[in-house]
């Protein structure tokens, strides 16, 4: 499931183990927060990143900090920075990106017993 990043603190705070991964594209994080407070209810996730390196709504430099505090955490991401890419084209005009975001989706996904079977 794809959410806004500044939107899944709150989400998986209440339902932690909810989602199988995240994939954000230019994460516009809040700032009155830490990285480390809001990756903290979400360190067990996979996480990808896509960023621009020309976005002009957010910043490169903030989501290499991102980055960095999710590998001091021992976290599961994959961080993509895009040379030349903007803060929407990036996604919306690329096909390969989205073939990404998707392929990470497939790697990452919850597996549920069939319907029927035991478990399901």
């Amino acid at each position: 499931m794809a959410i806004p990043w500044a939107e899944p603190a709150p989400i998986t705070s209440s339902n932690p183990y909810l989602f199988a991964g995240l994939a954000v594209v230019a994460p516009a994080t809040r700032e009155d927060l830490a990285p480390m407070d809001q990756l903290n209810n979400i360190q067990h996730l996979p996480i990808m990143i896509l960023q621009g390196t020309a976005d002009a709504l957010v910043p490169v430099e903030m989501t290499r900090r991102w980055g960095d505090t999710m590998k001091s955490l021992g976290m599961q991401h994959i961080y993509i920075e895009i040379e030349g890419a903007d803060h929407s084209l990036v996604i919306s005009q690329d096909q390969d990106n989205v073939r990404k975001v998707l392929n990470f989706f497939d790697i990452v996904r919850k597996r549920y017993p069939p319907a029927g079977s035991p478990g399901g």
